[in-house]
C-alpha cells in the first residue's frame, strides 16, 4: 500500500511537481470514483483516501501559490505605503 504524504514534504515540493502531482490525483479520484459506483471497487475506504489526498495536494498548492504572490505583492504595498506617507506629509505641512 502506497504511504501518504505528509504536508511537510508537500510543502517542500516546487509548485510545478505539485501541479503534476494534483493532475495525477485527480485521474485516480476520479477512475476510483467511478469504480465504486459501478460496483467494480468494493472498498470505498479508497477512494474517501483518494479524496482526501487530493485535498491535501490542493492545500500545498495553494499555499505555494498564495505565498508567491503575496511576496510580489508585499513590493507593491511597502511602495503604496510610502506614496501615502509622503502625500499626507504634504497636506498637513500645507
Amino acid at each position: 500500500m502506497a504511504t501518504t504524504v505528509t504536508m511537510k514534504e508537500l510543502r517542500a515540493m516546487k509548485v510545478e511537481d505539485l501541479q503534476k502531482e494534483v493532475l495525477a490525483q485527480r485521474v485516480t479520484t476520479v477512475k476510483l470514483r467511478l469504480a465504486v459506483q459501478i460496483n467494480k471497487e468494493k472498498d470505498t475506504s479508497k477512494y474517501q483516501k483518494a479524496r482526501k489526498a487530493l485535498a491535501r495536494l490542493e492545500t500545498a498548492l495553494t499555499e505555494k501559490v498564495s505565498s508567491k504572490n503575496e511576496n510580489k505583492g508585499s513590493s507593491k504595498s511597502s511602495k503604496s505605503s510610502s506614496i501615502k506617507k509622503k502625500k499626507d506629509s504634504i497636506v498637513s505641512a500645507s
